[in-house]
């Protein structure tokens, strides 16, 4: 339920216009191309060893959408800022920053988002990063701050709480993260916002859940082995079991749909609700990952929990190289740890939110056998590396 102050507020939404953007470099960055390339005037990216800063933009958008599928005129207008975020200031040149005017809003997309690796990297890119762009904006006057967070600061575990509602409004109920580096910084990032908030910048939070594949040919990042979707479907593949009658919910976001529904929230007005929780609001199943398996001419076999828990912990004990990320499926045996919460993410605020202003997701049952047919077509799944663990 939504509180009458909240829902009156609602009623009273106000477009928007926002004509220079600067955003940084980032997967979901590339899908808001295609609502903000009118407006974007700014992207801030670092150059790399082989690539010049405007030629890792444009290679990127182009492993989207193809070599044509940026017009001249847009990459004309369009001004690639050399930068880092990992250093305060940003590295941006002073000459360069003389040139850039006045910009109405950063889009803060960039993330480091491996949930396993080095703890350090995360910080640095996740927490420090978005200190750094934040403190440039807040120098530049820069009236508003999209941030892109996830739903995973809400954590791995609270002790002794079993279950619990998580909300747009909550941030620091007490968890703890184990060994999720990416949602522990992404939670320091939020929680260093949250002591930012003044009245000369309005700062949105926009919680993502777990992004997958654009929803025409489940085609997302590059580099694939790094997303947590991808890699739960490569976890089903290679163990070829999964838990039956498995209750809980699978959530996955076609990212063009996301970064649609982000451009909208950032052109309205909304002064209640700051942090937005934004995902698909369906409920669809592992039994749903199964069958899109199945539409790809690929079986996964089905095992009782206890027996599916048994078998993955036997793998995981026996080497490293098979410890692929269960999504929860199997996580008190990934975590190596006694304590487990789940988390229910409500969403009513940001649904009623998105009604108001004309948004909806649109469904498409075939999506998780996109992103399957994707995974083939780039060899991601690889027949040597399966374990046939329903054989015993």
């Amino acid at each position: 339920f939504i509180s009458r102050g909240i829902f009156r507020s609602f009623l009273n939404q106000q477009k928007i216009r926002l004509a220079n953007i600067l955003m940084n470099l980032s997967s979901l960055a590339s899908q808001f191309f295609l609502y903000l390339r009118r407006r974007l005037r700014f992207i801030l990216v670092r150059a790399s060893a082989t690539m010049s800063a405007s030629e890792r933009v444009f290679e990127n958008y182009a492993s989207y959408f193809g070599n044509d599928a940026l017009a001249t005129a847009d990459k004309s207008r369009i001004h690639i800022v050399e930068g880092d975020i990992t250093v305060a200031g940003l590295s941006i040149a002073p000459d360069v920053v003389a040139t850039l005017g006045q910009i109405d809003v950063v889009y803060h997309t960039a993330a480091a988002v491996n949930h396993y690796g080095k703890k350090e990297r995360s910080e640095l890119i996740n927490f420090q990063g978005t200190k750094h762009v934040f403190e440039w904006a807040k120098a530049q006057r820069i009236p508003n701050f999209t941030h892109v967070s996830s739903v995973a600061v809400s954590g791995s575990y609270i002790e002794n709480v079993d279950e619990i509602n998580y909300n747009e409004t909550d941030l620091d109920l007490g968890q703890k993260f184990g060994t999720y580096i990416y949602s522990a910084s992404k939670f320091n990032a939020e929680k260093y916002l949250h002591e930012q908030e003044n009245d000369n910048m309005t700062i949105n939070i926009l919680r993502l859940g777990n992004l997958g594949g654009d929803s025409s040919q489940g085609n997302f990042q590059k580099n694939i082995e790094n997303n947590i979707v991808y890699l739960l479907f490569k976890s089903l593949y290679n163990s070829g079991i999964y838990p039956e009658n498995y209750e809980r919910n699978i959530e996955i976001s076609p990212v063009d749909q996301i970064a649609k529904a982000i451009h909208k929230i950032s052109t309205h007005t909304h002064q209640t609700l700051q942090t937005f929780h934004l995902y698909k609001f369906e409920n669809l199943t592992l039994e749903n990952v199964v069958a899109a398996f199945q539409d790809n001419n690929i079986t996964i076999h089905p095992v009782a929990q206890t027996t599916f828990e048994e078998r993955i912990a036997t793998v995981i004990s026996e080497t490293d190289t098979h410890k692929i990320p269960f999504f929860g499926i199997a996580q008190q045996r990934e975590q190596n740890i006694e304590a487990y919460t789940h988390y229910s993410i409500q969403t009513k605020k940001t649904a009623a939110f998105l009604a108001r202003i004309g948004f909806a997701f649109e469904p498409d049952v075939m999506y998780y056998s996109k992103i399957i047919a994707h995974c083939i077509q780039q060899n991601f799944f690889k027949p040597d590396e399966q374990l046939h663990l329903h054989i015993q």
